[in-house]
């Protein structure tokens, strides 16, 4: 993000748009496994499906709005970085606190 912000060239944003995409990579793929590993299956779907997608409303939808609002009041430019921070250390703390259960047997 600041070798986009001190660029300001296309190919700067290509190669910040890359590394942020390998990012979540590395999460999206057990996020969605861990998801569908805790509920039971008869309501497996409908439950990831509505946790998903108001989950990334809340947070994906308002984040350009939030970050953009606290870097003006504070006149902090990594706040989008802050940001992702804060939340990955929320999402880190629900999944070490998730139960293990690759060998419980499906319902």
């Amino acid at each position: 993000y600041i070798y986009m912000l001190s660029e300001k060239t296309v190919l700067s944003f290509i190669i910040s748009d890359i590394i942020f995409v390998l990012l979540a990579i590395l999460y999206q793929g057990a996020l969605t496994a861990a998801v569908q590993e805790t509920t039971n299956t008869n309501h497996r779907f409908t439950i990831t499906s509505v946790g998903y997608n108001i989950s990334y409303g809340l947070f994906g939808g308002t984040a350009p709005l939030m970050v953009s609002w606290i870097s003006e009041i504070s006149g902090i430019q990594i706040i989008p970085g802050i940001y992702l921070t804060f939340f990955a250390f929320l999402a880190l703390a629900a999944v070490y606190r998730m139960k293990e259960t690759y060998k419980a047997q499906l319902e």
